[in-house]
């Protein structure tokens, strides 16, 4: 029956063979009859046309079953699964083909689905316990993986010791194996045990307290990593390009012209004796103390000094501070340490002084004479706030 109905899908996809539909039909009737190696081309030609039609997905994961090909059969099963999570027979066949692919924890989360859909399904509680025994043969490979004097293994024979009331032996093994341990807990519970079937119950209770101290140090430490690793960020708060006034420009320059003339100096040549490019440099140094402190507003985090300060240092809130803006020194921390000779707003940093030398000015900075013109902008540096 399944072979006519397969030959009937064949014959009139020969009209239509971008059909989705058809080609389920044909893929789930070449399974039905037997036939999974043919069945699993239409399946995966209509599941490419159309991702949506879940009994495909079934029944091309269950063909690769039968061809034992379970690794190939996983995907499309928990796509089917993921689309009608009660369907018990879809979650059967993951599970298989999570045991048969040596992932026996996924075939148990799977089976405890099944038999909690379908409690009275036998067929169900038997391959949940055999894949509760896959379990645990894993976990004893993994025990027989370890050397002799392992820790693990040390442990087991002493829960076996405390087990046939050979206390002392057991307590031997369990302080030894702690000494490897220190932050195993279950162990000090184990060592409190002893002590009380040896009625010293004071001891005991020494013996959990400091079980609960461990457990309490670990869980700080790890609360402190975690909340390390979600809280300590480092953002950039802005990144500004403006022009910098360097060399004068012609309006500048007639200015200059101007104010001399006015001063005295002679109209022919009032700018005679005078160092234009010194002149630049405090026009653009001006420029910059202008910008960082009104457009940009710099000093409202990095300090009116551009130094860096604490913004934030409460012990329920966090800390919050900002990176020095200002000394280019890899020792300070400062984020204009690798900046070039005219990236900063307002100055350039000390090195790559041309010939001329340099002085300081008025406003405590340094500035010097020099026939190198600098570009027609730059870039402000990137200011960095870090929170712990």
């Amino acid at each position: 029956m399944f072979d006519q109905a397969a030959r009937i899908y064949r014959e009139v996809l020969e009209s239509m063979p971008d059909e989705g539909g058809l080609l389920m039909n044909l893929g789930m009737a070449l399974a039905m009859g037997g036939h999974e190696a043919d069945a699993v081309a239409p399946l995966e030609r209509a599941i490419a046309l159309k991702p949506g039609l879940i009994p495909a997905q079934m029944f091309l994961g269950s063909s690769y079953l039968a061809l034992g090909r379970p690794a190939d059969a996983i995907a499309p099963l928990k796509r089917a699964v993921a689309a009608k999570a009660s369907d018990v027979e879809s979650r059967r066949m993951l599970a298989r083909a999570y045991a048969e692919t040596g992932r026996p924890m996924e075939a148990v989360t799977q089976l405890r689905a099944v038999t909690d859909l379908a409690p009275k399904l036998s067929a169900g509680w038997y391959a949940l316990g055999h894949a509760y025994n896959s379990m645990t043969q894993d976990a004893m490979q993994g025990f027989d993986d370890q050397p002799e004097d392992s820790p693990w293994r040390q442990l087991l024979v002493a829960d076996a010791l405390l087990a046939d009331g050979r206390l002392t032996d057991a307590f031997a093994l369990q302080r030894a194996t702690l000494e490897r341990l220190p932050s195993m807990v279950s162990i000090h519970d184990s060592i409190a045990r002893i002590y009380e079937l040896s009625g010293h119950a004071d001891w005991a209770t020494t013996e959990r307290a400091r079980g609960v101290l461990v457990l309490a140090l670990g869980a700080v430490s790890v609360a402190r990593v975690v909340a390390g690793r979600k809280y300590n960020r480092h953002w950039t708060t802005h990144n500004a390009s403006f022009p910098v006034p360097f060399p004068l420009s012609g309006a500048e320059l007639e200015a200059l012209r101007a104010e001399r003339v006015t001063a005295g100096a002679p109209a022919g040549d009032p700018l005679a004796g005078v160092d234009l490019n010194a002149a630049a440099l405090a026009c653009a140094i001006s420029r910059g103390e202008h910008l960082v402190k009104t457009r940009v507003g710099c000093n409202g985090c990095h300090g009116a000094d551009l130094g860096g300060r604490v913004l934030i240092d409460q012990a329920v809130v966090g800390y919050l501070s900002s990176r020095s803006a200002r000394t280019p020194s890899p020792r300070s921390g400062s984020i204009t340490r690798r900046r070039t000779r005219w990236n900063h707003p307002s100055r350039p940093p000390a090195s790559r002084w041309a010939k001329g030398g340099r002085r300081r000015t008025s406003s405590g900075r340094y500035a010097r004479a020099s026939g190198r013109t600098a570009p027609t902008s730059c870039r402000r540096c990137r200011g960095r706030r870090t929170a712990r």
